[in-house]
């Protein structure tokens, strides 16, 4: 059986994220959550698989994420966790189109 393919989802309007940010929402049945940093964007789970804490709440830093409730830091680009080996949250393509931000998942 062949896994089911990534579709794009539409995330939020490109305005309501500007420079700086992180905002999270459900796409497709998945936290995501989306910071946009030296302009670029970058999509990620948003839940910490530490305890679940919602990372969009947690502090942007150049090139990471870091967990406001245990301080567990993740790089965006990757999802790796800087502070734990071996954790990491997934990272889903992301863009921009017609003025919206639109992230690749495959649906739950």
């Amino acid at each position: 059986m062949t896994a089911p393919a990534p579709r794009p989802f539409p995330f939020c309007a490109s305005a309501d994220l500007p420079e700086g940010s992180i905002r999270s929402a459900l796409v497709g049945g998945r936290p995501v959550a989306v910071a946009r940093q030296g302009g670029r964007l970058f999509a990620f789970g948003a839940l910490c698989p530490h305890q679940q804490a919602d990372l969009s709440l947690g502090l942007l830093e150049p090139g990471s994420i870091t967990c406001a409730d245990h301080l567990w830091r993740f790089e965006l680009a990757t999802g790796r966790c800087a502070s734990v080996p071996g954790a990491a949250v997934p990272v889903f393509p992301v863009r921009e189109e017609r003025g919206q931000v639109v992230v690749d998942v495959v649906p739950r």
